[in-house]
Parts: C-alpha cells; sequence; structure tokens
C-alpha cells in the first residue's frame, strides 16, 4: 500500500451500546457522554464514514470515523439523534439474524445471565463440555465471567447455545434486548449512517470451519444487506474481533473493502482508493468520563501506562 501524503491518520473508535440501561459485566455508554464525546470530537476532527473516505484528497483535521456493532436499538433511542444534532456520519455494522428476527447474540445473552447471577447472588455450579467447574475457586464473578467468555469463544455454535441454553432455562434467566429491524436500518440510512456487515449470525468466526458457512457470514450477509437496503456495503467488522488470515481471501471475493479490528490502533496514511482490502484498526470505547473518552481516542491512555511500565 502506498502513502497518501494529503490525509491525517485515520482513528476509527468502535462502539456499541449507548443506552442508560444497566450492566455490571459489559456496561454501555451512557447517552449523555456519548453526546459530549461528539461535541468534543466534531471540534478536533473531521468525522466520515467509510464511503467517503476514496474521496478525501486531502484534509485539514485528523480523520475519525464512529464505528458502531451489532445493531441494538438504543442506537435509534439515544445514538442516532445525537449525530443527527451535531450533523455527523457514521458507521454501523449490523447481523442479519438480528435484523431479522430481533435475535439478541450471545455476548449479550451471557451478560443477561451474569447479571442475574449478581442480582440473585448466585454462585452456581457450571459445566461447559461435559466439565464441572469449580466456581468457587474463581475470586469473583466477573473472574468467572470473563473465564467463560474466553472459553465459549472456542467452542462452535451448538455448544455454545447449549450451554447458554440450559442457564437461562435452568435459572429463568429475565432480559430481552431488542435490536434494530429493517426498518430502522433504512432510516439509519436515510440520516447518513453507513451501513456495514457484523456477520449473518454473529459467530465466532475463527472455530468455523466449512467453507458454506463461512461463505453465509461473509458473502450472504454482504449480499442480503445491500439488496433490502439498495446500498453499497464496504465495511465487515468482525464479532467478538475473531478472524483468521483465510478469510480475508473470502472478504475480497465478497467485494467488501474494509475488515475492521478492535485492536486500539490508529490507522496511519494509507490510499483509500486501493483496489485491495483493508485491515482498519479501531479503539474500543468504554463507559468512562468525557476527559478519558478523549484521551483513549488520542491513545494516550496507552502511552501512559508505557511511560510508567503499567498495566490496569
Amino acid at each position: 500500500m502506498k502513502n497518501t501524503s494529503g490525509l491525517k491518520p485515520l482513528t476509527v473508535l468502535s462502539l456499541h451500546r449507548i443506552s442508560t440501561d444497566k450492566d455490571f459485566f459489559w456496561t454501555p455508554i451512557h447517552p449523555h457522554r456519548f453526546e459530549q464525546l461528539v461535541k468534543q470530537l466534531v471540534q478536533k476532527y473531521q468525522l466520515v464514514n467509510f464511503h467517503q473516505l476514496p474521496d478525501i484528497k486531502t484534509s485539514t483535521r485528523p480523520l475519525l470515523i464512529l464505528s458502531f456493532d451489532d445493531g441494538y436499538y438504543d442506537f435509534m433511542e439515544y445514538a442516532l439523534p445525537v449525530l443527527r444534532k451535531y450533523k455527523v456520519t457514521a458507521n454501523h455494522n449490523l447481523v442479519i439474524d438480528c435484523l431479522t428476527s430481533n435475535k439478541v447474540i450471545w455476548t449479550q445473552r451471557l451478560g443477561f445471565i451474569f447479571n442475574h447471577f449478581l442480582d440473585k447472588n448466585l454462585n452456581p455450579e457450571l459445566s461447559l463440555k461435559g466439565k464441572v467447574l469449580e466456581t468457587k475457586s474463581f475470586k469473583n464473578l466477573m473472574q468467572l465471567y470473563f473465564f467463560i467468555y474466553k472459553q465459549l469463544l472456542l467452542c462452535n455454535h451448538q455448544t455454545r447455545d447449549e450451554f447458554l441454553v440450559d442457564l437461562e432455562s435452568r435459572f429463568d434467566v429475565p432480559g430481552k434486548a431488542r435490536m434494530m429491524d429493517w426498518n430502522d436500518a433504512a432510516e439509519c440510512l436515510k440520516n447518513g449512517v453507513e451501513i456495514g456487515s457484523h456477520s449473518y449470525t454473529h459467530d465466532v468466526l475463527s472455530v468455523i470451519q466449512g467453507e458454506v458457512e463461512l461463505n453465509k457470514e461473509f458473502l450472504d450477509s454482504r449480499r442480503i444487506l445491500s439488496e433490502r437496503l439498495s446500498t453499497e456495503i464496504d465495511a465487515f467488522a468482525f464479532p467478538n474481533g475473531q478472524f483468521k488470515e483465510n478469510h480475508l481471501p473470502l472478504m475480497e471475493k465478497a467485494g467488501y473493502k474494509y475488515a475492521l479490528l478492535v485492536n486500539d490502533k490508529i490507522n496511519e496514511r494509507q490510499d483509500y482508493q486501493s483496489d485491495s482490502l483493508l485491515l482498519i484498526n479501531r479503539i474500543n470505547m468504554i463507559n468512562e468520563n468525557v476527559f478519558l473518552m478523549g484521551m483513549r481516542a488520542n491513545l494516550v491512555q496507552q502511552k501512559v501506562k508505557k511511560l510508567f511500565n503499567y498495566n490496569a
């Protein structure tokens, strides 16, 4: 890839839920904090989306993309009004199953389960892949949650779903997140939000072996989004950040231009008119005050930790 001297480095922020909901294990960004962040960003950056990148020849300010994943309905309630207010665009990567049937992604289901354990002060016996887990050996529920999450990343869809269904039914877990539907996605497009793919099912792509299944996640998701919404789908965001190198040729075959990672890096100058698939770094954003979110967007926090050799 050749450099484009007139362009600034590109910062892409990775966001998920913007909501007032309480979630101890995956706290959404509060709407007030999100608006504070956008207000701060528009003063320093030129906010764009992936469709616009090839046409930007020069820029007086650094480029930044607000990149959302999953398609929770709270985007319509809290994020879209802020984007309209400040007249800025964004990228939102959607899941076909969620748009079609309000299917809740497995990571959110796991969050509902563990929030229920926390609310009811439960420390239940859990078993995964036939092995009973010594749950009492974990210091707290958060440590157990992350252990289970990492284990589920290694499971195929059937094993993962059976584990979640067992817990949901055994402990009568409440909670049902509302996801965006096709009408909501069309409304986003009308308001200048670019749509990308976040796969067909939100499965862990790195554990899928079959070519038919992978084609469904990459090719079919792009085709259906493009046909239903009458728009070009340039970006694909890997669910849970999991991918393999052999996925990239499939993505190029499908017609994607950008493969979106979450690795807390800024993108250096590059030619966004390139015909080859570009790997795009994204910075994960969490619910913290606007000063810290601004530092995170600029990667200042990582620099400070390196300086003092500190790991949070």
